[in-house]
């Protein structure tokens, strides 16, 4: 060839290796990468561009992965690899291969790879991270001990971090901890080590271990606040929150100026429900940190759920100005106004938690105010507009604006929208209930029942649909003996549903057992002591001529519940 053309032959083949890499990112799996390509391996080849010769084929390897021709790539570099074992070409082709996901290729290359280079820990960890993708945990063993046994692997990270990295990609993390044991044996003097053996144990499920291994990295580490937090959720993992507070409150006893210490405290016990100690952790907290967002956040939330409202709205108005939490401040200051009956305040509010996690709540909200008034088209039209590309944030405001036109009694207006929701959400469960319920105050059987079966054909467990189903038929229909297979059903998945046993209590009463209705009504009050069971009771009882036990049973509930109208509207019925 003139020296002109294979000039031109060695530019274009690096081109082509160029053009070709970003499209596999071949270093994407574990950090290092092959950048052996065409033009800096030539040197060792005769440059004959003749189809048998070592540099012709991986000219053409380089152009059919340019056009995403994986097998063809591959098998000419692997073809290469073998006839010249040379290294740089192994190791080129073992980036391909798993980049492409050809593990089989992969471990048929990294192998050659690693018989050329035995000390490379490259191959060594690239042949590790393969066996542990393929699930061969044990096979991987001796690569990783290789890895765990260096000092420092890369100047940044000794090799037990990188080992364990590698080995927390495993699927199986039973199997994984048990090789981390095995790893341990020579780093248990070391407080990162025994932390790691702590987290892999708490993936496995194995608490007690991780628990002991957090407690000899603290006996080596007694004060690192990493360590402190572990060993703390450790034991709220084993169901043991009071050892985990009385843990932390003997720290700060020891260490009151620790704030990292005293902030865990105050979210533990936050979270365990002591909300008035957690409210006097936060105020130390604020004398130590008067700056401190969440600090003040937290005491803002606490001050609320006491109902100190002013005092609540002092600390939220600070932060809803400014900050992070400035969207957050301004959803619970809506509430705190409404709470003050201060309607514009709230909206105002509301409105101006334009994102973050409030930001669907804080709609609803605003448009439930404007239900309120009576504005019910300008609350559709508020809806409407809030923007999101998520489904089950549309969901969600579908089914409040229905639920906020059926509490207006817009049973229509409510139909309409849930029939909106299923055009853009097809098949949703949820909106299809919802229609339902509706569809049954309209007297739209039609409508309840073809929801309520789609449903079931989706999901024959959904025992609301079930119900509702059987409990639709038993009591607007005589087509009992479907009512009954449907309520069975029900109770076969859930036996102590008291919302279940009162339908079946009420088809037995339609059907005129009354005997069998009274002992399905009974236990129903027995699991839940409500309204609406006992309405059916007392039907029940008039039916069965039992009038005083009726009235005995009225006099009781309306005690119970003076406002219900639920029971007002029974005894009108039985007394006409």
């Amino acid at each position: 060839m003139k020296p002109i053309g294979r000039i031109l032959t060695l530019l274009w083949a690096a081109a082509l290796v160029t053009g070709c890499a970003g499209q596999l990112r071949l270093g994407g799996w574990v950090e290092g990468s092959s950048n052996a390509s065409v033009a800096t391996i030539d040197n060792r080849y005769d440059q004959s561009t003749s189809p048998s010769r070592p540099l012709y084929q991986l000219m053409v390897a380089e152009l059919a992965l340019q056009r995403g021709q994986i097998s063809t790539a591959l098998s000419y570099y692997m073809r290469v690899a073998q006839s010249s074992r040379d290294a740089r070409i192994a190791k080129r082709a073992s980036y391909i291969a798993i980049s492409a996901g050809r593990l089989r290729e992969a471990s048929q290359t990294a192998q050659l790879w690693g018989e050329l280079e035995p000390d490379n820990l490259e191959v060594i960890r690239f042949i590790a991270a393969l066996l542990i993708r393929q699930g061969k945990l044990r096979q991987a063993l001796p690569y990783l001990q290789q890895i765990a046994s260096l000092q420092s692997y890369d100047h940044a990270k000794s090799g037990y971090a990188v080992a364990s990295t590698l080995l927390s990609r495993a699927v199986d993390k039973k199997q994984a901890f048990s090789i981390m044991g095995q790893l341990l044996v020579n780093h248990k003097d070391d407080a990162d080590t025994l932390a790691t053996y702590s987290r892999f144990a708490l993936r496995a499920g194995d608490y007690k271990a991780a628990l002991l291994s957090v407690d000899e990295a603290l006996a080596l580490a007694p004060l690192r606040t990493d360590l402190v937090t572990m060993r703390s959720n450790i034991l709220q993992m084993l169901g043991d929150t009071s050892a985990a507070r009385d843990y932390l409150h003997d720290l700060l006893r020891a260490h009151p100026e620790n704030v990292q210490y005293r902030r865990l405290y105050a979210r533990l016990l936050l979270n365990s429900d002591a909300l008035k100690l957690a409210l006097d952790q936060y105020r130390i907290l604020e004398q130590q940190l008067p700056e401190e967002e969440e600090v003040l956040f937290s005491i803002g939330l606490l001050l609320f759920e006491f109902k100190e409202y002013d005092a609540a709205q002092a600390y939220l108005e600070r932060l809803s100005r400014h900050g992070r939490l400035a969207q957050a401040s301004s959803y619970y200051l809506g509430w705190i106004a409404e709470q003050k009956k201060d309607t514009d305040t709230a909206m105002q509010y509301y409105a101006a938690v334009t994102r973050g996690g409030n930001y669907i709540a804080a709609q609803i909200r605003y448009a439930a105010l404007l239900s309120a008034r009576g504005e019910w088209r300008e609350m559709s039209t508020h809806l409407s507009s809030v923007r999101t590309k998520n489904a089950a944030e549309k969901q969600t405001l579908y089914l409040a604006e229905g639920a906020l036109l059926l509490d207006a009694g817009r049973y229509e207006a409510a139909l309409s929208i849930y029939s909106k929701a299923l055009n853009e959400l097809p098949g949703n469960n949820e909106v299809l209930y919802a229609r339902a319920m509706v569809a049954e105050k309209l007297g739209y059987l039609d409508v309840l029942e073809q929801d309520l079966r789609k449903i079931l054909k989706q999901d024959p467990a959904n025992v609301d649909a079930l119900n509702a189903l059987g409990y639709t038929l038993a009591d607007r229909t005589n087509r009992y003996s479907e009512a009954h297979d449907f309520l069975v059903s029900a109770l076969r998945i859930q036996p102590n549903s008291y919302y279940v046993i009162d339908s079946m209590g009420w088809l037995q009463y339609r059907m005129g057992n009354y005997d069998d209705a009274l002992k399905y009504l009974r236990r129903a009050l027995e699991i839940e002591n409500d309204t609406e069971i006992k309405a059916h009771l007392i039907e029940v009882l008039w039916a069965m001529g039992e009038q005083e036990k009726a009235r005995s049973e009225w006099a009781k509930a309306i005690k119970d519940t003076p406002d219900s109208e639920v029971l007002r509207d029974v005894m009108r019925q039985i007394e006409k």
